[in-house]
C-alpha cells in the first residue's frame, strides 16, 4: 500500500485526510467536575491524542495542551477514554489520526 502513499504506521494530520475522525453518535461530553461547579469555577482544556484505525484513542498519545485546572483535565481526559469515534479514513483506509479538541466548561447564566 505503500505505493498510494498510506502508511498503515503513520499518524495524520487532520488536513491530510479525506474523511476525518468524529466521534460517534451519542458520545457524550465530560461531566463538570462538581467541587468547581459549585464553586463557580470556569475554564478550559485542550487534550491532543490519536485515535487508531478501529476509533479508539491511544491511551499514552494522550497530551495536555492546555488546562486551567487538574480537575478539568481529569474530567476531559476521563471523556475521550470513554469516546468511541468513527476513524479517519485515507483513499478508504482507516487510518490512525492526531486530534486536538477543546473542552469549555461553562457555567449557564
Amino acid at each position: 500500500m505503500r505505493a498510494l502513499g498510506y502508511d498503515p504506521d503513520s499518524v495524520y494530520f487532520v488536513f491530510q485526510v479525506q474523511q476525518p475522525v468524529k466521534p460517534v453518535p451519542g458520545a457524550h461530553g465530560p461531566v463538570y467536575p462538581p467541587l468547581l461547579k459549585s464553586a463557580g469555577t470556569e475554564g478550559d482544556v485542550i487534550l491532543a491524542f490519536v485515535v487508531d484505525t478501529a476509533g479508539r484513542v491511544e491511551p499514552k498519545s494522550v497530551r495536555v495542551l492546555l488546562s486551567h485546572h487538574g480537575l478539568f483535565t481529569e474530567a476531559a481526559r476521563a471523556a475521550v477514554d470513554s469516546t468511541t469515534f468513527v476513524p479517519a479514513r485515507l483513499r478508504g483506509q482507516a487510518v490512525r489520526q492526531l486530534v486536538q479538541q477543546p473542552f469549555q466548561f461553562r457555567i449557564p447564566k
